[in-house]
């Protein structure tokens, strides 16, 4: 990575300038990721793939509206990339959280596979605003802004994908 960004952030300036960058984003940026791809070498892989493509894209910044909505929208792309080519290289069914830690249980944990399915379950549009506003922390206007759709759209998008969650939740504890 170092290699590619002495060839793309060609002064000192420019790379200082993207190493704040990654300091101010990286946290979400890993967020978005691991709410998407469920496996942490796998986030590591997106998050690093994201900031190459901002490194590349760097002369988009000045166009930027809200910068933090601009990577965020980069980092879901790199991570549903990511996740399609692993498709293609092995069949992905329910990946398993991490083991929880000794204070959460083994309650909490199904909680948050069941929690992760039903995520994963919501159609495309209301998945992307949930994932971005729930995950990666972005406000409602931010979404909007990484999406190019209106924040009403968002909003609404949000509701349907809450009252959703909360029907396949309920399920879920009926079944257990």
């Amino acid at each position: 990575m170092a290699e590619t960004m002495e060839r793309v952030w060609v002064s000192e300036r420019e790379s200082a300038q993207f190493g704040q960058l990654v300091e101010r984003h990286a946290g979400m940026v890993f967020s978005i990721a691991i709410s998407i791809l469920r496996n942490r070498a796998d986030a590591e892989d997106a998050v690093q793939n994201c900031f190459v493509r901002v490194m590349r894209k760097k002369w988009r910044l000045a166009f930027v509206a809200d910068e933090r909505a601009w990577v965020a929208r980069i980092a879901q792309r790199a991570a549903l990339d990511l996740l399609k080519r692993r498709r293609g290289e092995e069949e992905i069914g329910e990946r398993d959280f991490p083991a929880p830690d000794m204070h959460s249980g083994a309650e909490l944990a199904n909680e948050l596979k069941a929690l992760a399915a039903a995520v994963r379950s919501l159609p495309t549009e209301q998945r992307e605003v949930v994932e971005l506003a729930y995950f990666g922390g972005l406000s409602y206007r931010d979404v909007a802004r990484a999406l190019g759709i209106p924040e009403g759209t968002v909003r609404s998008e949000v509701f349907h994908a809450r009252r959703r969650l909360r029907v396949l939740l309920a399920d879920w504890k009926e079944q257990e």
